[in-house]
């Protein structure tokens, strides 16, 4: 965190420095009578934006300072240099490999596509109280009040039972159901999609960083 904000404090004085040199240039420009005063002005007003960056910058260091010395149980004031320097270290890869993976292994987008198939399978089962059904039962057994006749075939008793079931009207119980599920099942999509781009949001953001 230090070295992140040392280096933001190096690109700041790099910046600010590179200003004054564009002001004292506009400034000989302007008295050899090639610039006016408005763009004088205008690096000037440049020139002090760039120093308000550098002050906010070197903030962040104090700031990162104290925080390091707190998590030590140091006192907050104490100097810390750090040994290591930031370094941008180039990597062989592309964006789209990076939101590819990032969408692979995101837990949250598992999540939502188990949701989604939910919500889909949820449609049909809703949609199956309006179809007919058919069930099939059956019994075997012995009726004896002898133990010694128990499977004893003269004894033995079984039935069969088919049993058909026609929806009619539901009062409209059905309709209502199935719209819902669908109504559920298009907001899973549509919160898998919004996810989905914010994790590529995510991941190119993340992706620029490095590059930059």
């Amino acid at each position: 965190w230090r070295a992140n904000a040392l280096e933001q404090v190096r690109v700041a004085e790099n910046a600010l420095a590179r200003k004054q040199k564009h002001l004292d240039m506009t400034r000989n420009r302007r008295a050899a009578g090639v610039a006016t005063e408005l763009e004088v002005f205008r690096t000037e007003v440049d020139l002090e934006n760039q120093r308000a960056q550098l002050v906010r910058a070197q903030g962040r260091v104090d700031l990162a300072r104290a925080s390091l010395n707190a998590m030590m149980l140091r006192p907050i004031d104490d100097a810390i240099e750090p040994t290591d320097k930031l370094e941008l270290v180039p990597f062989d890869v592309t964006l789209t490999e990076v939101i590819g993976e990032a969408l692979a292994s995101r837990p949250e987008i598992k999540s939502a596509e188990l949701t989604e198939g939910i919500r889909t399978e949820l449609i049909g089962i809703a949609q199956a109280e309006a179809r007919p059904s058919f069930e099939f039962s059956g019994t075997y057994g012995y009726s004896t009040r002898k133990p010694e006749n128990f499977f004893n075939y003269d004894f033995s008793k079984w039935n069969t039972a088919i049993t058909i079931k026609l929806p009619i009207f539901q009062g409209f119980r059905t309709a209502g159901r199935v719209a819902q599920a669908k109504a559920e099942q298009k907001k899973a999509v549509q919160d898998r999609i919004a996810l989905a781009n914010q994790i590529r949001l995510q991941a190119r953001e993340a992706f620029v960083r490095l590059n930059v």
